[in-house]
């Protein structure tokens, strides 16, 4: 009984969500009201605004989301509270087509119709809404297939406040407008499940979230996307967009949904980047390609690969290397030659160095290694040549049976020489030659 709550003439806050109403609300309830909750019950209109009701210039929240209310799109924009500042009105089956132009509402900030089965083109938001900080439209093709059509207007820029911008799960077209990005405080923008097409715009990675998946997008995905050290980037279901992605965002776990997408970041060129990374090969002084966002892995200076793109050489002689060696050079499953000699790499060789199967020639000679040497060097069962000399290795070299070798006396060296500057000299039953660690 609506007239119960219109006699209650200081009553500002009224929440009647989750029962079982229906029929036509009236947000105006009450002279006083600010905030109104009628979600989720079976309401099927709204009652139409008097233009002179007390309670219009007062209400300021408007919640009428999870409900069945069937009534034309245009309606829910005829004399609305002028001071309203949050309407909820998703989940309903809300039609036609939001007016060309809408009443201006200074003080409207969130606009939430998810949910519904508009159609149409969007108007002007920004000459109509200029606070707006949520716009929600997404997934207007519930009963349709078709929802909102037409291009996203560039207008939206002018929304200078704006932070989520909702518009997945429509028929969207043309393409994406790069003004989008010089919203500062925008953070989330779903454009996915559209169709719009031709390029991504360079100056999206200020947004933490960024949903352009399915869609008909198309061309390299801009490097510039990863600004953030904390974003979410989606673009699944553009089968037109160029690989691979932008090695940069690649390298961050989770940060692109393609990140396990071998098309688009393949596992190889990973494994690559941590290794340079781990051998600190960013700080030497000569220009290479290591590293591009989108050169080929294969063409990287020392990387030979096969006709499947398995890398097979890695060949980084005298490269200017300091750090350490990479456990994720386990991944380069095809590598048969790795020649790291001549560097100044330090630590320890990795364990996994031994699931290198199809591994023939081993040169990580003349550097600083150090600590023991890994059991796992005896899984090799394919070596010819290995040759460890002019390290710091300590203890007792792993049994290695060498295969048939063209190398000869230089196929297996070791510091296992005497007299040793070490108070212990390293022990290698099997090298078919000895260094000193002097260096002699």
């Amino acid at each position: 009984d609506y007239v119960t709550f219109y006699n209650l003439r200081h009553l500002s806050h009224i929440d009647l969500s989750s029962n079982q109403l229906s029929g036509a609300v009236d947000i105006l309830i009450s002279p006083a009201a600010k905030y109104v909750n009628f979600s989720q019950n079976n309401f099927s209109s709204i009652h139409r605004h008097k233009i002179f009701h007390p309670a219009l210039l007062d209400l300021e929240i408007v919640d009428l989301s999870h409900n069945r209310i069937n009534q034309d799109a245009s309606l829910l924009f005829q004399n609305p509270p002028p001071n309203i500042v949050e309407l909820y009105c998703s989940d309903n089956l809300i039609q036609g087509s939001l007016p060309e132009q809408l009443s201006r509402l200074e003080s409207l900030k969130v606009l939430d119709i998810r949910k519904n089965n508009m159609t149409g083109t969007l108007p002007e938001f920004s000459w109509a809404f200029p606070d707006l900080r949520v716009l929600k439209l997404s997934n207007q093709g519930t009963g349709n297939d078709v929802g909102l059509v037409g291009p996203i207007p560039e207008s939206l820029a002018n929304l200078g406040f704006l932070r989520e911008l909702h518009l997945s799960k429509n028929s969207l077209s043309n393409t994406i407008p790069p003004e989008l990005g010089n919203l500062a405080q925008l953070t989330v923008l779903d454009l996915s499940h559209n169709k719009l097409n031709q390029s991504i715009p360079s100056n999206l990675g200020s947004i933490a979230v960024l949903d352009l998946s399915s869609n008909n997008l198309t061309g390299k995905i801009p490097f510039q996307l990863g600004s953030l050290t904390d974003s979410n980037i989606r673009l699944k279901g553009n089968a037109n967009l160029s690989a691979p992605a932008p090695l940069s965002l690649c390298s961050i776990e989770n940060y692109i949904d393609l990140w396990e997408d071998i098309h688009f970041c393949p596992v190889q060129r990973l494994a690559l980047a941590d290794f340079y990374e781990s051998a600190k090969g960013g700080e030497r002084t000569e220009n290479d390609d290591w590293l591009d966002n989108y050169l080929d892995y294969c063409e990287w200076r020392g990387v030979t690969c096969d006709e499947r793109k398995n890398v097979i050489n890695l060949i980084l002689p005298n490269f200017g290397l300091s750090g350490k060696l990479s456990e994720k050079i386990s991944k380069l499953e095809a590598l048969e030659t790795l020649d790291l000699s001549s560097n100044n790499m330090k630590g320890s060789i990795p364990s996994e160095i031994g699931s290198l199967s199809k591994l023939t020639y081993l040169r990580l000679c003349y550097n600083e290694f150090t600590g023991q040497l890994p059991s796992q060097l005896g899984d090799l069962q394919h070596i010819e040549l290995l040759q460890l000399h002019d390290n710091r290795f300590k203890g007792i070299v792993p049994s290695i049976k060498l295969e048939k070798t063209r190398f000869n006396e230089s196929s297996f060296i070791a510091d296992c020489g005497v007299p040793s500057v070490f108070d212990a000299p390293l022990i290698c039953l099997d090298c078919t030659m000895c260094c000193k660690p002097t260096r002699e």
